[in-house]
């Protein structure tokens, strides 16, 4: 797990948002009962300028529900995401300049056993001086 990765969980946990059986970093536990939350990295990528380059990541966080329950319980813990990260600052170690976490696009999907409901998020960071 790296730092961004870290911040992350640390935001959601902190969050305490309701419904949801745990925060989990590209595969939850076998046999968490949904719903939870599951996150993982889209891209990560440094602009290599300088020393000090500025990266730009993305996560996919999605809560994933019972398909029998219907899609308002991943609904609802995909608003209280949204209302954790969107518009919000993260605490990430090693880096002196973090941006604001912004939402880029949502994720709705549905397959045979669960609902899938949150959205892409990017974060900037700037690397600590050496």
């Amino acid at each position: 797990m790296n730092a961004v990765e870290a911040g992350l969980l640390a935001k959601l946990n902190a969050a305490s948002i309701a419904g949801q059986n745990g925060v989990f970093l590209h595969l939850a536990t076998q046999g968490t009962a949904l719903p939870y939350i599951l996150m993982r990295p889209v891209t990560g990528i440094s602009d290599g300028s300088n020393t000090r380059d500025m990266e730009n990541y993305q996560y996919d966080v999605i809560a994933v529900g019972s398909i029998d329950a219907g899609p308002a319980p991943a609904s609802t813990i995909a608003n209280a995401i949204d209302t954790a990260l969107h518009g919000q600052t993260i605490t990430v170690s090693g880096y002196t300049l973090v941006g604001e976490v912004r939402r880029v696009r949502r994720v709705e999907l549905r397959d045979a056993e669960a609902y899938y409901r949150g959205a892409t998020y990017e974060l900037t960071v700037s690397k600590a001086a050496p």
